[in-house]
Formats: C-alpha cells, structure tokens, sequence
C-alpha cells in the first residue's frame, strides 16, 4: 500500500497556489482546479506533483482530503454545492478560505447533510509561509475528521 495520499486543492488564487505546491512537492498527489482552468494549469504547471483538473467533481473522486481556498462563503458554498457528492466517505473536506460564522455553519451543515467530514480551517499567513510549510492553521470541528 502507498504512502502518497491524494489531496484536492479547490482554488488556485495565490495561497491555493501555494498550498498545492508544498503538498505536491512533500509527495503528495495533489489535484488542483479552479473556476478558470487556466489558472490552475499555470499554477500546476509550476510544480511536480500537482495535475490540473478541470472539473471540481474530477478533483475530489478519491482524495483523502479535499481542501477549498476560495474568495469568500458564496464561492465556497457554489463550489462544494456541485462538488460535495463525488466526495469519499473517508475524506476530510478542509475549509481554508475565510468565510464568516454564517457561512462556516452553513458549509459545516452542508458537509453534515452529505455524511463528509469537515473542518473550518482558515489560515493566517501568506503565500511564503505556505511554500515553506509553515501556515498557521485555526481549526475547529469534529474530533473524528481531525
């Protein structure tokens, strides 16, 4: 059995961007997409380990983990709306972006309606501290998706 473990980046802004190619570059098998393909190619592109995709379905079927940086709560909820039933049983679905209390529980309800695991996780930090590995993480959530 490998180790690699495939994740799904759902936002390739500058942080997603970044997040992606640490996970790629730590032998992770990343999936990045973004609402314009072209974005994530170019991000991708960049880096070994990270394939683009262009349909967020594509990029969660199978990952272990499934992590969204997008604008804001709307671009979360539109997204994951779509995307949330191709989503494994046993993935963790990771919310990074910064979206407001009401939209957190709106996402969280979301992921509960549809049995996925989820954690708010917004970060602090840019996208140096992502490529290095050293975001500060604020989660909160269910101790079994952690």
């Amino acid at each position: 059995m490998s180790d690699v473990r495939i994740v799904s980046v759902l936002g390739a802004g500058a942080l997603g961007a970044a997040m992606a190619s640490r996970l790629g570059e730590t032998s992770h098998e990343v999936r990045l997409w973004n609402r314009t393909a072209e974005r994530a190619r170019a991000a991708a592109g960049q880096t070994r380990g990270v394939t683009p995709v262009d349909a967020a379905t594509d990029a969660v079927a199978g990952a272990s983990v499934v992590i969204t940086v997008l604008r804001d709560g709307d671009a979360v909820g539109e997204v994951m709306a779509d995307a949330i039933a191709g989503v494994d049983e046993a993935a963790v679905w990771v919310q990074a972006s910064t979206v407001g209390p009401r939209s957190a529980r709106a996402l969280a309800d979301l992921a509960r309606d549809y049995g996925v695991a989820y954690l708010d996780a917004p970060v602090s930090g840019s996208t140096t501290p992502a490529r290095e590995g050293k975001l500060v993480w604020l989660v909160a959530g269910e101790d079994a998706a952690a």
